[in-house]
Formats: C-alpha cells, structure tokens, sequence
C-alpha cells in the first residue's frame, strides 16, 4: 500500500512541474510573439531594438 500512496504523490508532483513549465513556455511565447509584433506594426520601434528585446527575454528565458 504504501508503494501506490508513493507512486501517486510522486505523479502528482510530476504532473505540477510539468504544468508551471508550459505555463511558462506559454507565456514567454506570447511575450515574444507581442514583441515581434510591435517591431512589425510601429515604424518608431527600430529593428535592431525589436531583435534586442527578444533575444534578451529568450536569454533571460532560457
């Protein structure tokens, strides 16, 4: 008995790391699509700062 209570906490936990990754991973995706876009649409946003800005959140993401 005490096998299974072992299995499921740990699964349990697994399951938790697994979803605050993706979480994450998501948010960063939208964060970088939103800079892209940005660099995209405003002709007052150069494009050497847009590849900055994202570079430096992908590192920081990393």
């Amino acid at each position: 008995m005490d096998t299974i209570w072992q299995y499921s906490i740990r699964t349990l936990l697994g399951f938790i790391v697994l979803l605050l990754i993706t979480f994450f991973t998501y948010i960063t995706g939208i964060a970088l699509g939103n800079i892209a876009g940005e660099m995209v649409v405003n002709k007052e946003i150069k494009v050497v700062a847009g590849i900055t800005a994202m570079t430096i959140w992908a590192l920081l993401n990393g």
